[in-house]
């Protein structure tokens, strides 16, 4: 797990830089998409891209629909939990003029606690919904899909601190004497739907060769929290001078696609191929900044509040200082699968077993140029952006854009 910080500078010098943090920034990461879709698939590792042949080839391989006979109904959900435990190392620095507790202690284990709205637990229910029809038989060969879908991941994150009281959680401006969690200027909280409604179409050119083609217009909602620095040059890391960012930030189009072909040149033996574009959110929405008592300019209290001039802002005009404009851009990564698969017939020719084999490219390495990631036209898997319209105000008035 890295720690990547979005650094609050505030003063008099510094305070442009502290405003500067809240302009379009990089954030790398490290991807957590699972292969597969829906629970058959996700069962086998993922390998499914030539065997799959119901509603869960709607993102898998479109062209395995031309298997289906009938019409089908596919209700699916691959159950998913992200257990992660991290310690930072180190200890947690004394702080001149306060007196925590916790001063020269090693810094506290931390796990994830999340509990996905809709799931079980910890643990979250990925859909997979698809009606698959060959129109019953109207014409030969030709097969239909719609349903809805979404990506194999776990984006939720609630940490909490493992103390002698159990597992807590944070709370920010609560009680200082409360250890905070060595990782918080990565992520405090974090929760992310991406739902992907789908449309697919499959054909059977001849009897030994399928192709099919996927359209998706997706909707995304992305909500997050973590600490920042409230005054510059914050080394000691205290939490009275700490500030907490909060952001809530949708896309209600999201575009996407997948084709697919299935091959059979015996029929013992099955080859595929797939691929899908990259999913691109740009988001729009509000954030929150909430700063800790200690936080102020020369002893005058600081509040962050809207954009000044409208000409320098970057998401939405308007705005309140409970909720600043905001906006993100990210990408789930473009991929291809190829796959072969031997099946194991009986006398009859009816199906005892399979052994399949893919080979899975996920395209997480693809950037943006400066100049595209700063106006936001460019959506990376590897670099996520946030850019809060903000300014910072001293007795009502803005002396610095963020």
């Amino acid at each position: 797990m890295k720690l990547r910080g979005l650094v609050f500078l505030l003063g008099i010098i510094c305070i442009a830089l502290w405003l500067a943090a809240l302009r379009p920034r990089s954030a790398t990461a490290g991807g957590l998409l699972l292969p597969g879709a829906g629970a058959v698939s996700t069962a086998r590792a993922g390998a499914a891209v030539a065997s799959a042949d119901d509603g869960e080839a709607l993102v898998l391989n479109p062209a395995g629909l031309a298997k289906a006979e009938g019409t089908t109904i596919t209700l699916s959900a691959a159950m998913i939990e992200y257990a992660m435990e991290f310690q930072r190392r180190g200890t947690y620095d004394a702080v001149m003029n306060e007196n925590y507790p916790y001063a020269g202690q090693p810094f506290a284990r931390v796990k994830n606690d999340a509990s996905p709205p809709v799931g079980i637990g910890p643990f979250a229910a990925v859909p997979m919904i698809a009606v698959v029809t060959d129109l019953g038989g109207r014409w030969p060969g030709l097969h239909l899909a719609a349903g809805l879908y979404a990506p194999n991941g776990y984006p939720f994150r609630d940490l909490c601190v493992e103390g002698a009281g159990g597992c807590q959680k944070y709370v920010f401006n609560e009680n200082p004497n409360i250890p905070p969690p060595g990782t918080r200027y990565d992520i405090m909280t974090q929760e992310a739907a991406v739902i992907v409604p789908s449309l697919a179409i499959a054909y059977r050119v001849v009897p030994q060769l399928d192709v099919g083609l996927r359209l998706s217009a997706g909707y995304a909602r992305l909500k997050a929290t973590g600490a920042l620095w409230g005054i510059p040059q914050n080394f000691d890391e205290d939490i009275k001078k700490d500030g907490i960012l909060s952001t809530d930030v949708t896309d209600n189009f999201v575009p996407g696609f997948g084709i697919g072909v299935a091959y059979r040149p015996t029929p013992h033996l099955e080859l595929a191929a797939n691929y899908n574009s990259e999913l691109d959110v740009h988001a729009r929405g509000t954030a929150k900044s909430t700063l800790g008592p200690s936080v102020n300019l020369g002893g005058v209290p600081v509040t962050i509040g809207p954009r000044a001039i409208a000409a320098d802002i970057l998401c939405d005009s308007g705005g309140t200082v409970d909720a600043l404009k905001a906006c993100g851009d990210l990408a789930v990564p473009r991929n291809a699968q190829v796959g072969a698969r031997y099946k194991f017939l009986d006398a009859a020719g009816r199906l005892t077993g399979d052994i399949e084999l893919d080979l899975d490219w996920e395209n997480w390495s693809q950037g943006c140029s400066d100049k595209d990631f700063i106006e936001g036209t460019c959506a990376s898997p590897g670099n996520e952006r946030l850019t809060v319209d903000a300014d910072a105000y001293v007795n009502g008035t803005s002396v610095v854009e963020l």
